[in-house]
């Protein structure tokens, strides 16, 4: 076994989100087969900041690993949001900040989390306008004007929702982008047709809305908290499409 000095580690990471430790081993399997024998791959799964993947090359010249990289970028495409140890926050602000843009969120199930997640990043004052967290259905009419028969006809956890409600903080603040939940996060409230666990992600900017579903089954903590994770991918998508246009 070969003794390798540990100061000539050298270490490369590549964030991405959206995707499982299984299927992601799977994509990448060719090129991971096809490393150097100098370097090992680690996959670290974290379920808010998505699937972590460390390259290491021992002694290596930094230019091989860099290469690799470049080569792993260009298989994971949208999935892969950083290659550094950053989180999707801190890459939305990234974003938001290099193009001047503002976002906003109108929150129900995750109760202020995408915002307090967006907060937490020094700077976002720059592009960080403000959120509503719309819990009750006079809120999401009266405030961010979701018309009260979306809400009849569909419910408060519905596409139909979430796109309103996006499109409503948009016009409310003024911002460029804006993203929206509803959602159920138990551990009770839910429905056959609607069971703990949906929730419903809105995504909004001046060229459009798409909505995502999504269905959880961890506990309502956890559930808010993924649901805040995959929104703040959503944006990430959307801005990063939306800039390279």
């Amino acid at each position: 076994k070969t003794n390798h000095s540990v100061s000539s580690i050298y270490h490369r990471t590549i964030m991405t989100y959206g995707i499982a430790e299984s299927a992601l081993s799977k994509m990448i399997e060719d090129w991971e087969d096809a490393l150097p024998s100098e370097m090992h791959l680690a996959y670290l799964p974290n379920q808010f900041t998505g699937v972590r993947l460390r390259l290491s090359a021992y002694g290596g010249a930094i230019e091989d690993v860099d290469r690799e990289i470049e080569k792993l970028k260009a298989i994971l495409g949208d999935l892969m949001y950083s290659d550094h140890e950053d989180t999707l926050q801190e890459c939305v602000g990234r974003l938001l900040k290099a193009s001047g843009k503002t976002m906003s969120t109108a929150e129900s199930c995750t109760g202020g989390t995408i915002s307090q997640l967006i907060t937490s990043v020094p700077g976002s004052s720059a592009y960080f306008l403000g959120g509503v967290t719309s819990y009750a259905n006079s809120v999401k009419t009266g405030v961010l004007e979701v018309p009260e028969e979306i809400i009849n006809r569909y419910g408060a956890v519905s596409s139909e929702c979430v796109a309103k409600m996006a499109e409503g903080v948009r016009k409310l603040t003024g911002s460029d982008f804006a993203v929206a939940t509803s959602g159920i996060a138990g551990p009770g409230g839910g429905t056959d047709e609607k069971p703990v666990g949906l929730v419903w992600i809105g995504v909004s900017s001046a060229n459009g809305t798409e909505t995502y579903k999504v269905q959880y089954n961890g506990d309502r903590k956890r559930n808010i908290e993924r649901s805040a994770a995959f929104a703040l991918n959503k944006m990430r998508c959307k801005i990063q499409n939306e800039l390279n246009e």
